[in-house]
């Protein structure tokens, strides 16, 4: 990475537009297998009107409905907020290092403005660094204001994911 590419927003990175326009994709599909869930619910319901597999078959695709509506929301919001974060921030290296805590993934990264470091966690649904920056990074790029509300890849920009500051000390 040189100089001149750290002036830069953090979306004119190709690994980064990239991986947007990736996940972009996977949002696309998710809301055709939720619409195709509810054709099939409404289909089978319709089939079997006098049956009671009808009844069963509505209900859990109307079940499945409701929860890939409400996934799919939480993705597409992710996806738009990072894609603000890194229209507006250009990647800065930082080093880090995995936090173990139940359930979550952590990271501890030093903030090149500041001294402190500060605990990240991923938001629902993203992906983790482990996925493709290995089990232990020692360096993350982060894009984003100081407060720790920002997106962290591995080294290169690809595979970004939203983060937010843990606030709950409680590992």
């Amino acid at each position: 990475m040189t100089t001149d590419s750290l002036a830069k927003t953090a979306m004119d990175e190709p690994a980064t537009a990239n991986s947007l326009k990736r996940a972009q994709g996977r949002g696309t599909v998710w809301a055709l297998v939720v619409l195709s869930a509810i054709a099939a619910g409404i289909a089978v319901g319709y089939a079997f009107i006098a049956s009671s597999w009808s009844v069963l078959a509505f209900v859990f695709s109307m079940i499945a409905t409701v929860m890939g509506v409400q996934v799919g929301m939480v993705c597409a919001y992710n996806t738009w907020r990072a894609r603000r974060i890194l229209r507006t921030y250009p990647w800065q290296e930082v080093s880090c290092r995995r936090v173990d805590s139940p359930g979550n993934y952590r990271l501890c990264v030093e903030m090149p403005s500041s001294d402190d470091e500060l605990l990240l966690q991923s938001v629902a649904f993203s992906y983790t660094v482990a996925r493709r920056g290995g089990d232990d990074p020692q360096a993350i790029w982060y894009a984003g204001p100081p407060t720790g509300k920002g997106v962290v890849a591995p080294v290169g920009g690809h595979l970004p994911f939203r983060v937010i500051p843990v606030t709950d000390l409680d590992l």
